[in-house]
């Protein structure tokens, strides 16, 4: 991964530059930060992750 840190600390340019592994990060997130609202499937890449509630 070309990632470093958590997705909160990217910045645009950051995203652009490894816009394939940020897509693939966020498919299917299953956390969001609270702090800044960005959205994970692994709550490792935020900095203060909170579980999403499950669809049923």
């Amino acid at each position: 991964m070309n990632i470093r840190g958590t997705l909160c600390c990217l910045n645009r340019n950051s995203i652009e530059d490894n816009i394939d592994e940020v897509a693939e990060i966020v498919s299917n997130a299953k956390y969001v930060c609270r702090k800044c609202g960005r959205a994970s499937r692994k709550k490792k890449y935020l900095c203060k992750p909170v579980k999403l509630a499950s669809k049923k």
